[in-house]
């Protein structure tokens, strides 16, 4: 094969600090056009963005000569960045972790809409309850008192559901 040919899409969310409702509807209504901004420097691509005031979700195209890694830490720290220049008295910060994974492409559409209905989505499911089932479908190892801000919860292990 004479080129490289690649489709890595990613499902990104990651919360403000201390899981604070900082997200206003002005800064939601500006913040994914400025990841779309960040993105596009990286040759990536955001696909739908979306969120409540606690927390974003990014359905996000990278090339794989990009660390997804690098990429977060540059969409979370300008724009971090960005909404405490724009809106100074929010007193913004993003939490220091994130929650990474994978997207195949039958399953895009189905992301989008995902996080189109967020708002919709939450009136019925905590951000803690969401973040647990990702976390258990994705069969990826957790404890709850990490997930909690460091209660002393009792830890969990990935579900086979």
């Amino acid at each position: 094969m004479g080129d490289s040919y690649h489709a890595c899409h990613y499902h990104l969310i990651f919360a403000c600090k201390d899981r604070q409702p900082l997200l206003t509807d002005a800064i939601l209504s500006e913040l994914f056009s400025y990841v779309h901004g960040l993105l596009d420097v990286r040759e990536s691509l955001l696909i739908k963005g979306g969120g409540i005031a606690d927390h974003v979700h990014l359905l996000i195209r990278v090339p794989p000569k990009h660390a997804p890694s690098d990429v977060i830490r540059d969409i979370k720290a300008n724009s971090s960045r960005w909404i405490r220049e724009k809106w100074p008295k929010v007193g913004f910060a993003w939490q220091d972790g994130y929650g990474l994974f994978t997207v195949s492409m039958s399953l895009i559409a189905k992301t989008k809409e995902y996080i189109e209905k967020q708002a919709e989505h939450h009136r019925k499911m905590t951000f803690l309850d969401e973040l647990k089932r990702y976390l258990k479908n994705h069969e990826i190892s957790f404890e709850t008192r990490f997930l909690e801000g460091g209660d002393d919860t009792a830890g969990d292990a990935p579900s086979s559901e």
